[in-house]
Parts: C-alpha cells; structure tokens; sequence
C-alpha cells in the first residue's frame, strides 16, 4: 500500500458521496453541511459512534470542512472487480466523511492510502496542471 494523491474532481465524477446513500437512505447536500458550518455546530470526529443518524453525519462532514487540521489520509482499494461487473463498487474504504469535506472545501487533492491495480490507480492520480 502507498500514501499519494488523488485527484479529487476525478474521484468524485465516478463516486461522488453527494450523488450516492453511502451514508444510508439518504443523500446528503453540499448546502446541509455549510448551513451547519454557519451555526457552528459540528460532531467529535474520534467517537466511535456506529449508530450515526443523518445529521450525525453532516455534522461530521461539517468539522472536516471547518476544522480538520490533521488532513489524515483515506484508504482507497482500486481492486477490479469480477469481469461481469461494469465498475469498481464504492472503493473508499475509510475516509468517506473527508473525501465528502475535501469536495466541499474544493480541494484539488486529497492524500489517500490506495492498493488495488496500477493502472486504475494512474487514472486518479493528481497530476501537477
């Protein structure tokens, strides 16, 4: 496994955690978690909480955007998927709630931990413009 950056634009037109219910039934929205920002009212993202609802999760997304100093990466597997398959099931494996705050802070780049197929790799990779 090697840590490098991911083109964040590039990632999120193939999986975009504002387009799918990654977090449950529900579709979270770029608007909901700056409206949370503006209140200031965010969620301890070092809890353990797996019974999160859904404002659990825009709040969490909130602190990422507003206060994440750590800048952690994510864990990214970009293993193929069987032949049958027409693509790669949602690859992050961890860091869904920063991926979701690097789109909304309109990051070009976000630090990810990937394994998975060289060539599928390069596709995401970010390339200095």
């Amino acid at each position: 496994m090697s840590t490098i950056k991911l083109d964040v634009n590039r990632l999120k037109f193939d999986w975009n955690p504002f387009k799918e219910t990654i977090w449950g039934d529900f579709v979270i929205s770029k608007a909901e978690i700056n409206k949370e920002i503006k209140k200031d009212r965010f969620s301890n993202p070092d809890s353990n909480n797996n019974d999160y609802k859904r404002i659990d999760h825009i709040i969490r997304i909130a602190w990422f955007v507003a206060k994440d100093k750590r800048r952690n990466p994510i864990l990214v597997d970009f293993t193929l998927p069987p032949p049958e398959s027409k693509k790669i099931d949602w690859p992050i494996i961890d860091g869904n709630h920063r991926f979701a705050a690097a789109i909304v802070r309109n990051d070009p780049w976000i630090e990810a931990e990937v394994s998975g197929e060289d060539e599928v790799i390069s596709l995401y990779e970010w390339k200095e413009k």
